[in-house]
């Protein structure tokens, strides 16, 4: 492997992943300006405003502030699909102009992905050098869920910041705060509450103040929920969830084991499952996403004891066990990736090196490209589709193969 070492060594891998860097953030500032008007931050925005002018988000129609603030109209997602507690966060930039809101939206993503690449760096500096750390931050930068990230200016880099902000507190000991900034985060968007029974777990201290923290935990959340209104929560649960299910069945930019499974079904009728067999297969496909989730854990209880290899094998579970994960939710695996990389690399062999390619590859593959002549019916189109949905079942099974029997 001389010429590996070699090949590694060689400083013009720094100036050609500085260049990839610098054309990324090129291209996601030539795209910025256009998304002011659309996408998810055109929701935030216009649900958040109907939040302040004291509507509800769940029932009232959006359509006159899309028109009075020049947004581009989705007749076809009515009611807002985020608990209320995002919409209150988002809220101080509702109140600016959609220009100001737009920039102030954007600062917020950027500072998150920076937290992210810091917390990645603090938590694997006995393992990723200075000059690793610059090629992870090279590689979040130039990916593709960073970069649909920030078109559709989503929220998932701050819950990623959020998630290993937790993971850093619970490796220094301060596991009530871990939980707590759990709890934010599954208050923000829901699907963070898997990782939750983790660091409930994980926690030191015993049996006692694991159920403190339980308690405190759940008071937290009730508190929340109830602040923001129970009802708001009744709503949310009854109007924006079919909407959540219409989208999460679409096999085109949902990399989810649920939505793999009920499309997978749906193609023995020939794609053309009526209604009442759809929703059937989605069923299975839920039940696999959960069944998926529920041996993550169990894998974790019986070979686990290294909290880092856990909590990746964990989150990725969280992502391919949940009913939705859009492209610019794989910005999650920024530091899992960094982790399996920095383990590949302690014995690098050509297997391991095409390996950890093959995963990056297939994890920024959201933008399928399929022939034209397989048709939109055809199986092997269905399959294609899926491939970061394999890159991310391929990572689990990496750490999987990295639990040790320690505990």
């Amino acid at each position: 492997m001389t010429w590996l070492r070699r090949l590694a060594q060689n400083r013009l891998l720094d100036a050609g992943a500085l260049l990839i860097a610098v054309l990324a953030a090129v291209k996601i500032a030539v795209v910025l300006p256009k998304q002011v008007v659309e996408y998810d931050f055109a929701h935030y925005y216009v649900w958040s405003r109907l939040l302040i002018e004291g509507d509800n988000p769940y029932l009232a129609r959006a359509e006159p502030l899309y028109v009075r603030y020049g947004f581009v109209s989705y007749k076809d997602r009515p009611t807002a699909t985020n608990p209320p507690p995002l919409l209150w966060l988002f809220a101080p930039f509702a109140l600016l102009t959609p220009p100001r809101a737009f920039a102030g939206w954007f600062l917020v993503q950027a500072s998150s992905l920076y937290a992210i690449l810091w917390l990645t760096r603090r938590l694997l500096q006995q393992r990723l050098s200075a000059r690793g750390w610059r090629f992870v931050c090279a590689g979040a930068v130039a990916s593709q869920a960073v970069y649909l990230h920030f078109c559709f200016g989503q929220v998932q880099l701050l819950l990623a910041a959020l998630l290993l902000a937790a993971y850093a507190l619970h490796r220094r000991g301060r596991d009530t705060s871990a939980c707590l900034l759990m709890t934010a985060a599954g208050l923000l968007k829901v699907y963070p509450f898997v990782l939750l029974p983790w660091f409930l777990w994980r926690g030191g201290g015993g049996t006692r103040a694991r159920a403190g923290r339980a308690i405190l935990v759940l008071g937290v959340a009730v508190l929340v929920i109830w602040i923001t209104d129970i009802q708001m929560w009744q709503n949310l649960i009854q109007n924006a969830l079919p909407v959540v299910t219409h989208y999460a069945m679409g096999p085109s930019y949902n990399f989810s084991l649920p939505s793999f499974v009920a499309n997978l079904g749906c193609g023995v009728r020939g794609f053309t499952s009526s209604v009442a067999e759809a929703h059937i297969w989605w069923i299975v496909g839920e039940a696999a996403g959960v069944a998926l989730i529920v041996l993550t854990y169990i894998a974790c209880w019986r070979r686990g004891g290294e909290a880092e290899a856990e909590f990746c094998l964990l989150c990725v579970a969280m992502l391919a066990g949940n009913m939705v994960v859009w492209g610019h939710y794989f910005v999650f695996l920024i530091f899992p990736m960094a982790a399996a990389a920095t383990r590949l690399a302690t014995q690098p062999t050509a297997a391991s090196l095409t390996v950890l390619a093959l995963l990056l590859v297939m994890l920024n593959d959201l933008n399928a490209w399929v022939p034209a002549a397989l048709g939109r019916t055809h199986y092997l189109r269905l399959l294609i589709q899926y491939v970061p949905l394999y890159g991310l079942l391929g990572l689990g099974l990496l750490f999987f193969g990295e639990l040790r029997s320690t505990r």
